[in-house]
C-alpha cells in the first residue's frame, strides 16, 4: 500500500499535468472550420495577429469540392499597397490579390500550398504591404500549420 506522501505527490503531480497540459480543444480555439457561402470549408484563424503596427492577418485554407486554396486574409492594408512576401531572397509567389470592393474590409493575399507551408514553417518569411515589412507572429504560423495540417 502507498503511503499518504507518496499519494500526496502523486496526486499533485496529476493536478500540474492535467492543469499545465493544454486539451488539443484549448490549444486551437482560435482556429474553426466554417461553410461558405458555395458549400467549400473555410478553416481559418478565428481573431487576426498582429504583424506590425496598423496590419493584422488571418490564415485561411479554402477546400472546395474540385479545389483547395490557401491564402492570408489581411486587416489595415490600403487598396494601393503592392503586397509581396519573401523567403530569404526569394519571392515567394501571390497568386492572386482580392480587395475589397469598397475599400472596407480584409485584403486577401492566396499563395500556393508549398508558399503557405514555407510561411507556415520559417521564420524568415516576411510580408511587406505597402511600406510596412514584418515577419509573420509565431502564433499566426503556428496556426498556419495546423490549418495546414487539417486541410491537407
Amino acid at each position: 500500500m502507498l503511503s499518504r506522501r507518496v499519494l500526496g505527490l502523486l496526486a499533485g503531480s496529476l493536478l500540474v499535468f492535467l492543469v499545465g497540459a493544454p486539451s488539443a480543444v484549448a490549444q486551437w480555439e482560435n482556429i474553426e472550420t466554417v461553410e461558405g457561402a458555395y458549400g467549400e470549408q473555410i478553416t481559418l484563424t478565428r481573431q487576426p495577429h498582429g504583424v506590425a503596427d496598423g496590419l493584422s492577418a488571418r490564415a485561411l485554407g479554402i477546400a472546395s469540392r474540385d479545389t483547395t486554396q490557401w491564402a492570408l486574409s489581411l486587416i489595415g492594408a490600403a487598396s494601393e499597397d503592392e503586397i509581396v512576401v519573401t523567403y530569404g531572397d526569394e519571392q515567394l509567389p501571390v497568386l492572386d490579390v482580392q480587395r475589397p470592393s469598397d475599400g472596407i474590409g480584409p485584403t486577401k493575399v492566396f499563395v500556393s500550398k508549398s508558399s503557405f507551408l514555407t510561411m507556415a514553417e520559417s521564420t524568415t518569411v516576411t510580408l511587406k504591404v505597402g511600406d510596412v515589412e514584418a515577419s509573420l507572429p509565431a502564433p499566426l504560423r503556428r496556426e498556419m500549420k495546423e490549418i495546414f495540417r487539417r486541410v491537407s
